[in-house]
């Protein structure tokens, strides 16, 4: 093949290193049975306290400084295409450089969405209904509030909302969630 040849076929995809707070937690001899951090879905991660870092073996709210972390360890991601469970992919635009607190904003705010009549499921008031109950009680202090407001995407998840981290899939990136 000479220097104007060009290889056919699907080239690899680049290595991208994502910062600690996005990375997948996996369990394993060498770290704590406790994720570093907590992050519930459903749940606004702007707000205070909605993350939290176990990086210290306290969970205290995460900083201001990790959750402006560059999303990369290495290298400016101005766009990110990440798949989400049961809605597809979110789409991160951001020209100045996504930082970590716009990931968990992004994935946050595509299952805020209230159902539309075409998400609803036949069997809503069954399977979903507990899910739903059991977030809007965890709305502290007004769970009465958050039920008015209606059912969700993320109740749709039935319980598995808790971040895993993120992970590569092909030229997009792929969230993982489990139940707590």
């Amino acid at each position: 093949m000479g220097p104007a040849t060009r290889a056919r076929g699907r080239l690899k995809e680049e290595s991208i290193s994502l910062s600690w707070p996005l990375v997948k937690y996996t369990k394993s001899s060498k770290r704590s049975r406790n994720p570093l951090l907590y992050f519930d879905v459903g749940f606004d991660p702007r707000q205070h306290n909605n993350l939290k870092d176990n990086s210290t073996g306290q969970w205290l709210a995460l900083s201001n400084a990790d959750c402006h972390l560059s999303a990369s360890t290495h290298c400016e991601l101005t766009s990110m295409v990440i798949e989400c469970p049961l809605i597809g992919p979110v789409n991160i635009d951001r020209p100045g450089g996504i930082c970590v607190l716009d990931v968990f904003s992004a994935i946050y705010d595509a299952y805020h969405v209230r159902l539309s009549s075409e998400e609803r499921p036949d069997d809503v008031d069954g399977r979903y209904e507990a899910t739903f109950r059991k977030r809007c009680e965890d709305f502290k202090p007004y769970p009465a509030a958050e039920a008015r407001r209606g059912m969700r995407r993320v109740d749709l998840l039935r319980g598995k909302r808790i971040f895993d981290g993120i992970t590569r899939e092909g030229a997009h990136w792929k969230v993982e969630l489990v139940a707590r």
